[in-house]
Protein backbone atom coordinates (compact mmCIF):
# COMPACT_ATOMS: atom_id res chain seq x y z
CA UNK A 1 0.00 0.00 0.00
CA UNK A 2 2.89 2.36 0.88
CA UNK A 3 4.54 1.84 -2.45
CA UNK A 4 1.23 2.45 -4.28
CA UNK A 5 1.29 5.64 -2.41
CA UNK A 6 4.69 6.18 -3.15
CA UNK A 7 4.42 5.90 -6.88
CA UNK A 8 1.33 8.01 -7.51
CA UNK A 9 2.58 10.54 -5.49
CA UNK A 10 5.49 10.28 -8.00
CA UNK A 11 3.82 10.33 -10.87
CA UNK A 12 1.28 13.39 -10.08
CA UNK A 13 4.29 15.72 -9.26
CA UNK A 14 6.56 14.73 -12.01
CA UNK A 15 6.99 16.64 -14.93
CA UNK A 16 4.65 19.70 -16.20
CA UNK A 17 1.77 18.46 -14.44
CA UNK A 18 3.76 18.83 -11.00
CA UNK A 19 4.64 22.58 -12.29
CA UNK A 20 1.02 23.21 -12.93
CA UNK A 21 -0.15 22.03 -9.88
CA UNK A 22 2.30 24.16 -7.74
CA UNK A 23 1.25 27.38 -10.09
CA UNK A 24 -2.48 26.59 -9.49
CA UNK A 25 -1.64 26.41 -5.89
CA UNK A 26 -0.19 29.28 -5.62
CA UNK A 27 -2.91 31.16 -7.42
CA UNK A 28 -5.34 29.90 -4.88
CA UNK A 29 -3.05 30.84 -2.26
CA UNK A 30 -2.49 34.56 -3.42
CA UNK A 31 -6.40 34.82 -4.31
CA UNK A 32 -7.30 33.64 -0.70
CA UNK A 33 -4.68 36.11 0.48
CA UNK A 34 -6.48 39.09 -1.46
CA UNK A 35 -9.41 37.92 -0.15
CA UNK A 36 -8.66 38.11 3.57
CA UNK A 37 -6.49 41.59 3.23
CA UNK A 38 -9.84 43.34 1.29
CA UNK A 39 -12.00 42.00 4.22
CA UNK A 40 -9.73 43.28 6.75
CA UNK A 41 -9.28 46.66 5.36
CA UNK A 42 -12.62 47.46 3.99
CA UNK A 43 -14.56 44.55 6.48
CA UNK A 44 -16.27 47.53 8.60
CA UNK A 45 -16.99 49.21 5.66
CA UNK A 46 -18.85 46.91 4.32
CA UNK A 47 -21.09 46.22 7.59
CA UNK A 48 -22.32 49.81 7.75
CA UNK A 49 -23.77 49.74 4.21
Amino acid sequence: MTNLLAKLRARSLSGDRGAATVEYGLGAVLAGMTVVAALTLFGGDASTW
